[in-house]
């Protein structure tokens, strides 16, 4: 059954808040017990409007102009300590602040070695036409949600690993015309002493660089990085 964890999971909360029914008339109750079937069209039928009314309207997006799968990495296999000792390319670098942060943050060695797809959304793609607070949308919650609306082609989003921009960077056919920033959605991180951050890929020409960026200082258009995964 597809979905099926969240599925049982959502039925168990449900149960949890059985108290809540204790208003809807014997009659009603009846019927659903002897409908049982009807009586969960119509739960799901309620739960859908309700959450389109909650969420942002979101429009269906294609893998077209800028929100292309941008690419495939390969990642997995590297300690980011240990990447930044060893690279050697001048046309990479790390900003001291990100550097600060795999260091104080103890970013743990990567994951075995696998493919990963990534898609570039903004938040207006997401269906925000204002600015939202980071904290609620860079999330694996809000990724299940929105995806659960508005699948990528058959695909959800999920947010980016640490180890993602590392091996994002460490690709040489990289080159843009113009200044790129690819703002990758994850989990906060921390320097120790500032607020908290996420990584940023920085792009002109061949020129690569890993930095950070804080809640504000993206705009709608802004490009975010998320992982693709098969719904």
């Amino acid at each position: 059954m597809k979905n099926a964890s969240q599925i049982l999971k959502m039925l168990g909360l449900l149960t949890e808040h059985g108290r809540t029914f204790e208003h809807v008339p014997s009659n009603v109750l009846q019927w659903a017990i002897s409908s049982p079937k009807s009586a969960a069209i119509a739960t799901r039928e309620a739960i859908q409007r309700m959450g389109l009314k909650v969420l942002p309207s979101y429009q269906k997006i294609r893998l077209t102009a800028h929100t292309e799968r941008w690419r495939q990495v390969e990642t997995g296999g590297t300690d980011p300590s240990q990447w930044i000792k060893r690279n050697a390319d001048p046309d990479l670098v790390l900003s001291d602040w990100a550097k600060k942060v795999v260091l104080q943050d103890g970013v743990l060695a990567m994951r075995e070695r696998a493919m990963s797809s990534l898609v570039t959304l903004s938040l207006r793609d997401l269906g925000f036409s204002s600015m939202p607070s980071l904290a609620g949308v860079l999330t694996e919650d809000f990724c299940m949600k929105w995806s659960a609306f508005r699948l990528i082609d058959g695909e959800s989003i999920s947010l980016c690993e640490p180890e993602d921009p590392f091996c994002l960077a460490s690709l040489h056919d990289i080159d843009y015309d113009q200044m790129e920033f690819f703002h990758f959605a994850m989990k906060p991180m921390s320097d120790g002493e500032g607020p908290p951050c996420r990584f940023v890929l920085i792009c002109n020409g061949r020129q690569r660089e890993i930095g950070c960026y804080q809640e504000g200082s993206l705009d709608l258009d802004s490009l975010i990085l998320f992982r693709l995964i098969s719904a």
